[in-house]
């Protein structure tokens, strides 16, 4: 995972106060919204081989190892699932 760093960074910076305060609660939390959404696709496409090859315990492994990066949440992993 190439990108998997960032994501975590994308989330921290989404959720930071100086964010909330320039884009206001509003703003903040449809930010918030668009990376996870963006992170959910990410994982999608490193997890795709997998899938495809109907490897199920390796792409789990991959969205697991996300979540406990930090990179992902719950809430991503399971929309990855999906």
């Amino acid at each position: 995972m190439t990108t998997s760093g960032k994501f975590a960074e994308a989330r921290a910076f989404a959720s930071a106060a100086s964010t909330k305060a320039v884009l206001g609660p509003t703003g903040a939390k449809k930010l918030a919204t668009e990376i996870d959404l963006v992170i959910a696709e990410a994982i999608k496409g490193q997890v795709a081989a997998e899938i495809k090859a109907k490897k199920w315990g390796a792409a789990l492994e991959k969205i697991d190892a996300a979540v406990k990066a930090g990179n992902a949440t719950d809430d991503i992993a399971a929309q990855v699932i999906a």
